[in-house]
């Protein structure tokens, strides 16, 4: 691929001539962090030193590998020892969904098998891109002050940027930015993200599939010709390869509209249901809720959720109560159900499970009858009864009210579901403390996952592996 070209515009670049030479990077999991919402750093730190050691590393080699692990296979990864399986994998660009946001999403096309997957890459040059003023749009004029930098720090003629940019209080002030220290703050950013999402879903292995999809591999795209690295940063765009859901995205529908309210109401339940799940294993919050995140499966409507870069992700160290106490007040649940029952988004859902009629949720009579009367009549018929009842005792006549009938379901109070979040902090799904000494000791099978590369074929781009990437 000419240099020109690939600089002049590396989104319709990638479109017309498909991928240029990616190759696997081997990330091992990241520097533990004490609190969970302060690891991006260390992720990225610990990213960039591994990378510039894999650089060099290429460098003094002759050949270059490309590394693959299978989650399907026995374990050929784990803190000791980092064997690796190589492939060599190429696809032909599809489509692309734009706009761009913090990754450049494509669907893409495996020569191996004809299988249709999703390429995340994680390239600075594309989507949202950090400037002063605001963004500020990739040039390659503005890729030459950078890679010219970059050869300053490696002399030693220059303060090395990627350092002080960490140093909250020795680094410049932002106003006195150049161009090019904006786009290794652009470049952090994206690889904070890639890195929590690839975390996210190795924790997730259990869901995948489900309600999330399956992730194939993590994978590195090199998008310039020469055959000297010179960094990372302009040498190197991080990606995974995910599963391919033909489907629509929540936000593109109407309930009521493009779907029957029962339609939706069921659709609600199952985002719900998968979000429990998630919550469920302890160690991943989502945090960017909303339902343009939801994608919908083609025929059966089965909602699975996307885009886990700006996760929070839990340490290994951390207990369970110290989990709790980092992610309370902020459940993707809670958030979820609010924008389901939005009437600007639909609403989706228009059934809300009552409490006891004795909770402080419902103020007085009025509020519960209200609350009743608002519920569509089917489940309304289902869940409540009209009774001849007073409000207090010294009333002298009844009149009817709505009750919650006997044995219909029913939310815990505030005092019962804090008494089980304590009870499960203190004692501890045996599940989630086999999977903490898993982690603990780097041996879980989630960490084998494919590492692929992906390398140019004449307008487009070819496989070039024995081995087909199978479903995890």
């Amino acid at each position: 691929m000419p240099e020109a070209v690939a600089r002049a515009n590396p989104c319709s670049d990638l479109q017309r001539r498909g991928l240029a030479y990616m190759q696997i990077f081997d990330l091992s999991p990241p520097k533990r962090h004490e609190f969970v919402r302060q690891t991006c750093r260390n992720r990225v730190i610990k990213t960039e030193r591994a990378l510039l050691k894999g650089s060099r590393a290429r460098n003094e080699s002759s050949t270059t590998a490309a590394n693959c692990i299978y989650p399907e296979r026995p374990s050929t990864f784990n803190s000791k020892q980092k064997a690796r399986i190589l492939l060599d994998l190429a696809v032909t660009v599809i489509k692309r969904f734009e706009p761009f946001t913090s990754a450049a999403v494509l669907l893409v096309q495996r020569h191996s098998d004809n299988e249709k997957v999703i390429l995340k890459l994680a390239d600075r040059r594309l989507g949202h891109r950090s400037g002063k003023g605001g963004p500020v749009p990739w040039s390659p004029s503005l890729e030459d002050h950078l890679r010219h930098a970059v050869r300053d720090f490696q002399e030693g003629s220059a303060p090395n940027w990627f350092e002080l940019i960490r140093d909250d209080e020795n680094r410049p002030d932002i106003e006195l930015w150049e161009d090019w220290m904006w786009e290794v703050s652009t470049w952090r950013f994206k690889l904070s993200n890639h890195n929590t999402e690839l975390a996210a879903y190795r924790l997730l292995h259990r869901l995948q599939g489900r309600y999330i999809p399956r992730l194939f591999g993590d994978v590195r795209l090199r998008i310039t010709p020469e055959s000297t690295t010179l960094h990372p940063i302009t040498d190197v765009v991080q990606g995974l390869i995910f599963e391919y859901i033909p489907g629509v995205s929540m936000a593109k529908l109407k309930p009521g509209v493009d779907v029957s309210m029962r339609e939706a109401e069921r659709i609600s339940s199952q985002v719900m249901e998968a979000l429990r799940a998630i919550e469920a294993e302890n160690c991943v919050l989502h945090n960017v809720i909303h339902i343009g995140n939801v994608v919908l499966q083609e025929k059966s409507r089965s909602p699975v959720i996307i885009d886990f870069g700006q996760a929070d992700v839990r340490e290994p160290e951390l207990s369970d109560e110290e989990w709790s106490r980092a992610v309370r007040g902020a459940p993707d649940t809670r958030y979820m159900r609010r924008l389901l029952l939005n009437p600007e988004d639909g609403p989706w859902k228009r059934t809300v499970t009552p409490y006891e009629m004795s909770n402080p949720h419902y103020k007085n009579p009025l509020v519960f009858n209200r609350y009743v009367e608002s519920m569509p009549e089917d489940f309304r018929r289902e869940t409540f009864e009209r009774v001849l009842d007073t409000d207090w005792e010294g009333a002298r006549e009844k009149v009817y009210q709505w009750r919650i009938r006997p044995g219909a379901k029913l939310k815990p109070s505030i005092e019962a579901e804090a008494e089980r979040l304590s009870s499960k902090v203190l004692e501890g799904p045996r599940v989630i403390e086999a999977d903490n000494r898993l982690l603990r000791s780097g041996s879980l099978d989630y960490c084998n996952l494919p590492r692929v590369k992906l390398i140019q074929h004449d307008n487009d781009v070819s496989v070039i592996c024995n081995t087909r990437l199978k479903h995890v």
